[in-house]
């Protein structure tokens, strides 16, 4: 049986974010929106994600205070001109 791959989403908007949901949910992974660590453990637990994708400003410690109990791996992203790298 497959395992379906739970991928959090931070950021401030999620319109910014539909190309890394639409990527991930092509290749059968299930994609949750939050606009901050806070929001996400909140509302879906503290450690219910597989990976992290953060636009947040703030970028890596942000995310690890908010979700500090939580086993994931974390992407940071940082404006470059017109795009971002990860």
């Amino acid at each position: 049986m497959k395992r379906i791959i739970r991928v959090l989403l931070l950021g401030e908007s999620d319109a910014g974010l539909d190309h890394l949901r639409k990527f991930s949910e092509s290749r059968g992974c299930l994609c949750c929106f939050a606009k901050s660590p806070a929001e996400a453990v909140e509302t879906y637990g503290p450690s219910c994600f597989d990976l992290v994708f953060n636009t947040l400003p703030g970028g890596m410690h942000q995310s690890l205070t908010g979700l500090g109990s939580s086993c994931c791996d974390i992407f940071c992203s940082y404006p470059v001109e017109n795009d971002c790298w990860w």
